[in-house]
């Protein structure tokens, strides 16, 4: 019989059946192993939790920080678009008042925003009197407004430049301390003045050493036209003065070149210092003033090139469209005492290249001719202002390199830029005439040129030379217009051909002056970004066109470069587009100039900065020729003496001079062969330079000085690659041209012609003496010209 069990009462004191009381029990048994359990790892968790939430409650901190400001970010944008939507509302309800009310017409309503801003612009107006007031009783600006005026009347680059200084302190004297530090850290933003500050050390540092070949590795290591960004076209906009970092660098430069030039140790030869003087000028670049069109505008022109001839700066590279190829072929044609003559009678210049002035005769000629002007007109003027001279025979007077750009107008092809290279018999006033031929002003015109009897001829067309007819057809003739529709400034070219990374811009087209204005009076990123953004959709709409369509040519010429590294721009006052199609009067030509000179005298210091360099390698390269030019006639007249001698005696003479100029140094890419262009295998014992040394040898065994003389003294221009044209002085051959003895066939004439050795075997006893035995299998065979070409 079971015992008697006390009944089992739940938490509300109800009894509980069998059942449930046992499960009731079960379940209390495992709820107490469970929360034993639990509790277990409950002390656990919150031992290990508790360190490591120490560790990342910085980090929930920031999240809720973040959290915060992102939902209070959230819900204050909400309340301010609920601000503004009202805000918009208000204003753009009408207006209540009667007073003003009474200002609307018809459909038109006088609402809230319309007296807002008319407000706004009033206490802007009121304001801006308010400070003219003010600066018009303030002495420091009564002082700027007087040297402003000084500047635009000054007549010489004295009176302005004093006037320029003058106002450049003023202005930093009323500027605060806040406003100086911004400026010069703008200032240090756009060049790197520590690494030109480096670079001066450096070379002081070399140069105070007195080692020649050291400043020569310091310099060809790192002479660059643009080091640091010193040549920033931004940088000179925004300093009107040139900083000092930049103009102690450039002197130390100079101060070095010319140390190098003036160097007559025994440890630099002459011919070493010419090619080190000839390579480092090729590797710095050059400079070329390019003119824009403009017509008559262009007048404006000479003032530029004159502001340039007086401080030595006109550069020889030269190239211009429409009336800028005008000024340039004036200015490539005339040396440069015809020039300053020139500028001197500037009042007795006709450049009245226009037969029609008045609107009346402007519509008849263009219903009759179908053209405003008569381009027959243009051409006689320019006939007589330039003369029958070609291309050629202007750089062979001059040395200045004429580029003229035209457009085809009867072909499908890209313009072309005519020089001495491009096409050396083009007559300069046909070329200019087609340059100058804008389409409606002109009609387009044929080149002519000057062929190989003489004569007169078309340019690009048979030449005079008798030629067949095709298909019964004649060769139709090719004629050509302005080249400013696609290249008014022919930048791109002159860099290939001529090696020009440096272009002095000289800007007188109507349609560009007013752009360039408003965009020196805002900000310059700005001003870019708009700029960028306007050609870029040019382009966009050209890719969609047919290249012989109207609005292809119309936008290939409104989004054209307007600028290069330093911009001289026509004064705004003086774009009257009307005066571009009619001839300038005498006193309009005069203010014309006088206005370019002033323009150019605000951005001499900029071209005199990154000019310096350059004028100072040339003036240096100019007296080691010349140096170069003297030992050649020396060595001549010792040759002419070397006749009267013994053979032996002639042989120790002119071994010892060779092997004295053995030690020349000749650039690398002088030395390849002709045919396979590998590098020339020299023998044992001679350099590669002497084979250079020897390509010389007919000028200096001839005993001619003269010749010699005469064609050193050819100007030397720049090219973009070696081998363009340009005669080397020392070598009398083309740049870059080989210069290795040639093969040529193995007999044997009867008597030396350039040397002045009696016989052969003299002349293959002196090459045996002067190289070892290695080369003399080379000189087997050979016949005595190979013997003279390589004589020195």
């Amino acid at each position: 019989m079971e015992p008697d069990r006390k009944p089992l009462k739940d938490i509300g004191g109800r009894h509980l059946n069998d059942d449930q009381a046992l499960t009731g029990r079960d379940s209390y048994a495992i709820f107490e192993l469970i929360s034993a359990d639990y509790l277990l790892l409950l002390l656990s968790r919150f031992a290990a939790w508790r360190p490591l939430g120490r560790v990342l409650s910085p980090f929930w901190r920031i999240l809720s920080i973040y959290w915060y400001i992102g939902s209070a970010t959230h819900k204050g944008l909400a309340i301010l678009r609920q601000l503004l939507v009202r805000l918009i509302g208000h204003l753009y309800a009408p207006c209540t008042a009667d007073a003003l009310r009474r200002f609307g017409y018809r459909l038109w309503v006088v609402r809230r925003w319309h007296v807002a801003a008319t407000a706004l612009m009033g206490i802007g107006i009121a304001h801006g009197l308010a400070q003219q007031l003010l600066q018009m009783r303030s002495p420091a600006h009564r002082e700027r407004r007087r040297l402003l005026r000084a500047m635009r009347l000054a007549s010489t680059y004295k009176e302005w430049s004093e006037a320029a200084t003058c106002l450049d302190e003023l202005e930093r004297s009323m500027m605060s301390g806040c406003k100086l530090e911004e400026a010069r850290r703008q200032e240090l933003r756009l060049y790197d003045a520590g690494l030109l500050e480096q670079h001066r050390r450096q070379l002081q540092q070399v140069r105070a050493d007195g080692d020649v070949h050291q400043m020569m590795f310091a310099l060809r290591a790192d002479l660059l036209r643009n080091l640091g960004n010193m040549a920033n076209s931004r940088l000179h906009k925004h300093c009107p003065v040139v900083p000092a970092p930049i103009t102690r660098y450039i002197d130390e430069v100079a101060e070095c070149l010319e140390a190098i030039a003036g160097h007559d140790g025994p440890d630099l030869k002459p011919d070493e210092k010419l090619a080190f003087l000839r390579e480092t000028r090729h590797t710095f670049g050059r400079t070329a003033l390019v003119l824009s069109g403009g017509g008559s505008l262009g007048a404006f022109h000479l003032g530029t090139v004159k502001a340039l001839l007086e401080h030595g700066l006109l550069p020889r590279v030269l190239a211009g469209s429409s009336v800028g190829s005008i000024i340039s072929s004036l200015i490539a044609t005339r040396t440069d005492e015809e020039l300053r003559h020139l500028f001197d009678n500037m009042g007795s210049l006709d450049l009245s290249f226009f037969n029609n002035n008045s609107p009346g005769q402007l519509f008849a000629h263009l219903v009759t001719k179908g053209s405003l002007q008569d381009v027959g007109v243009l051409q006689h003027r320019l006939k007589g202002l330039i003369g029958d001279l070609t291309f050629q025979e202007a750089y062979e007077r001059t040395g200045r390199i004429l580029n003229v750009c035209v457009c085809a107008a009867d072909t499908n092809e890209p313009p072309r830029l005519l020089n001495y290279l491009t096409a050396p018999h083009a007559l300069i006033w046909s070329a200019v005439a087609a340059s100058s031929a804008f389409p409606l002003l002109f009609h387009p015109a044929e080149l002519l040129a000057r062929n190989s009897k003489g004569e007169l001829v078309p340019y690009m067309g048979n030449m005079g030379i008798a030629s067949h007819e095709e298909g019964g057809q004649r060769q139709r003739s090719r004629r050509w217009l302005d080249g400013s529709l696609e290249q008014d400034l022919p930048m791109r070219g002159l860099s290939e051909m001529f090696n020009v990374n440096y272009f002095l811009v000289s800007q007188a087209n109507p349609h560009v002056v007013p752009i360039l204005y408003l965009k020196s009076k805002v900000n310059t990123a700005v001003a870019e970004v708009v700029e960028s953004e306007w050609k870029h959709r040019c382009s966009q709409l050209q890719a969609l066109l047919p290249a012989d369509c109207f609005p292809y040519k119309l936008l290939t010429l409104v989004s054209q470069t307007w600028e290069g590294d330093v911009t001289v721009v026509l004064p705004l006052e003086h774009c009257h587009i009307g005066k571009a199609i009619v001839n300038p009067t005498r006193d309009g030509l005069l203010d014309a100039i006088r206005a370019g000179e002033r323009q150019t005298w605000a951005k001499l210091a900029a071209i005199q900065c990154n000019c310096c360099v350059e004028a100072t390698l040339d003036r240096c390269l100019n007296e080691a020729a010349a140096a170069e030019r003297q030992r050649r006639a020396e060595h001549s007249a010792l040759g002419a003496a070397l006749q009267c001698q013994p053979a032996s005696a002639r042989l120790a003479t002119l071994g010892s001079l060779y092997t004295r100029r053995m030690m020349g140094r000749i650039p690398s890419w002088l030395v390849l062969s002709a045919a396979s262009g590998e590098p020339a295998k020299p023998c044992e014992g001679r350099t590669p330079d002497s084979a250079a040394d020897r390509s010389a040898a007919p000028q200096q065994a001839s005993g001619s000085a003269e010749a010699a003389d005469s064609e050193a003294d050819q100007p030397e221009p720049d090219h973009g690659t070696p081998g363009a044209g340009a005669d080397d002085p020392l070598l009398g051959l083309p740049c870059g041209a080989p210069v290795l003895m040639p093969e040529l066939p193995r007999q044997s004439p009867a008597r030396p012609k350039g040397l002045p050795f009696g016989s052969q075997e003299d002349a293959e006893e002196f090459w045996s003496r002067l190289f070892p035995v290695a080369c003399a299998t080379q000189l087997e065979g050979r016949d005595i010209e190979a013997l003279d070409l390589i004589a020195p």
